[in-house]
């Protein structure tokens, strides 16, 4: 069941919507959702949209607001005249396709509602809610009310009875009843609505916490009544009104205005108010003025409220630009996330097929092994005869240089022996060195040549025999360590070969041990077809 309020200012709407406000999804109430502020609160707006709260927005708000709840049983809201003046008749006539039941809440005394308006303005000063909850201290006390305010609230609370009146003419089985019904009667208005809602009888609505504002007259909160007294009476309006809050125009009694199934049933009409509106008409011209100025002194109050708005939107459109930037950056996560189970899922293939890969390679080692292990045993061995070999021939060639270095030291000694003895001819003989002493000094030139060369050639030979022994211990380092290498190898590979003969024989073990048992169990299946024959 979809239902909407059409509500008068200060007139106990929120007091109607949270009874009506259940929060188990079975009965939901919007409150104030025709509202940009509670609209964005409640997700039923974008930042976007928020910047431009135009009739069409509204309706969407509406729309979204149904479909939200299209699982709740009872679902609806309250919306005020005044909140969809930009397009009245759009907005009803759009409401009247989404809704099957509508309900209109009047307050039928316009001073009482002006007071209530008043100290709603004076709370909000306070930075507080219009409302009271139990337990909550009344932070207003007694006030001075001011002319020109009073009587504007005044002209304004009648001017939003008749919109809301006049919306009820133009509905077809409306609920219409007044705050003054509400307080006399509390239970039999609830009670009428859930039977106009279709809510069993028996269903308890829900509690609510708010308290009547104000319910010890307006001598104990008005600090100029008498003033107010008089304002009333130059208005045309009874005094009754101030000191009575279920006093009404025109001194009608509080009533409900039930819907009715069929005109045979009867009808509860509408009372008309010919007092209020005739009461208008003739001075409606003289306070317009004073609604102007009360207007422009509003507009004048407001402009910090705009510049807390205009805060609000910047906010807000940072808000949905950061909003913007993280559904993007979910987008990219998302993306990343798929390409990385892709990726997993293509290395998962990877590497199952280098498992197998891995395991055909293994059994290629294992025989590979074998191969290898038979081939170093032969290097081995053919290894230890080529070093033998070179050794052999390694120590033949330093035997024959040591044979060469001692016979160039004999040439030296003897080639010594010719010098001296050359010399000592000399002496002895120097007539025929004095002869031939261009020919000695030659012989000796050539024979200490000789010595010179004799001896370069031994420093040489003496070089290659060091230079050889170098690399005979190196040849011979080499081949120890390849030696030890080698047999490293051999190591392992008999460790290797050994491990493999206990594997068969362990395998050839267990072969016999169950051809064993298949034996002893064939013996006894034989032994058991015998003696069953």
């Amino acid at each position: 069941m979809r239902y909407v309020l059409y509500f008068q200012p200060r007139s106990g709407s929120t007091l109607v919507c949270s009874r009506l406000n259940s929060g188990t999804g079975q009965a939901v109430n919007g409150f104030e959702i025709i509202d940009a502020d509670a609209a964005l609160r409640a997700d039923l707006l974008t930042p976007g949209e928020f910047d431009n709260f135009d009739p069409v927005a509204k309706k969407v708000v509406v729309d979204r607001f149904f479909e939200l709840h299209a699982d709740s049983n009872f679902v609806g809201f309250k919306v005020a005249p005044y909140q969809i003046d930009d397009d009245l008749a759009g907005f009803v006539q759009h409401i009247s396709h989404q809704v099957q039941r509508q309900i209109f809440l009047t307050r039928d005394n316009p001073v009482q509602s002006a007071l209530s308006q008043l100290w709603s303005n004076e709370r909000a000063k306070q930075g507080l809610p219009a409302r009271i909850v139990k337990g909550e201290e009344d932070t207003v006390g007694r006030s001075h009310v001011d002319q020109a305010e009073f009587e504007y609230y005044v002209i304004n609370s009648m001017l939003e009875r008749e919109s809301v009146l006049a919306l009820s003419r133009l509905t077809e089985n409306p609920l219409v009843f007044s705050y003054e019904t509400l307080c006399a009667s509390q239970s039999s208005v609830f009670d009428a609505i859930k039977q106009y809602l279709g809510i069993p009888a028996h269903t308890e609505l829900a509690r609510s916490n708010l308290v009547k504002v104000r319910t010890d007259g307006a001598a104990s909160h008005v600090a100029n009544l008498d003033d107010v007294e008089r304002w009333v009476r130059q208005m045309g309006l009874d005094t009754t009104l101030l000191h009575d809050e279920l006093a009404q125009i025109g001194g009608a009694s509080c009533r409900l205005v039930a819907p009715s199934d069929s005109p045979e049933k009867g009808s509860v009409q509408l009372p008309r108010r010919r007092e209020a509106r005739s009461f208008l008409a003739t001075r409606i011209t003289h306070l317009r003025s004073i609604a102007i100025e009360m207007a422009k002194r509003h507009a004048r109050q407001s402009d910090a409220t705009d510049a807390i708005i205009n805060d609000f939107k910047a906010r807000a459109a940072r808000a949905e630009s950061f909003c913007t930037q993280l559904q993007q950056r979910i987008e990219s996560l998302q993306l990343m996330h798929s390409t990385a189970q892709s990726n997993w899922e293509a290395s998962a293939s990877k590497s199952l097929l280098h498992a197998q890969q891995l395991d055909a390679r293994a059994t290629r080692a294992e025989a590979h092994s074998q191969e290898e292990t038979a081939r170093l045993r032969a290097l081995l061995e053919s290894a230890r005869e080529q070093n033998a070999q070179r050794f052999d021939a390694v120590s033949t060639a330093l035997a024959a240089m040591q044979d060469r270095a001692e016979r160039a030291e004999q040439y030296s000694a003897a080639l010594q022996g010719e010098l001296e003895s050359a010399r000592h001819a000399q002496r002895s003989n120097s007539l025929a060195w004095e002869f031939s002493s261009q020919q000695a000094s030659i012989h000796a030139a050539e024979l200490e040549a000789r010595a010179v060369r004799a001896e370069a050639y031994s420093a040489e030979l003496l070089s290659v025999i060091d230079r050889q022994r170098s690399e005979a211990a190196a040849m011979e380092q080499e081949y120890a360590s390849r030696t030890a290498a080698l047999k490293s190898r051999a190591d392992r590979a008999e460790s290797y070969g050994a491990d493999l003969r206990r594997l068969v024989d362990e395998a050839q073990a267990t072969i016999k041990e169950r051809n064993a048992r298949l034996g002893e169990s064939e013996a006894k299946q034989d032994s058991q077809t015998r003696h069953d024959q």
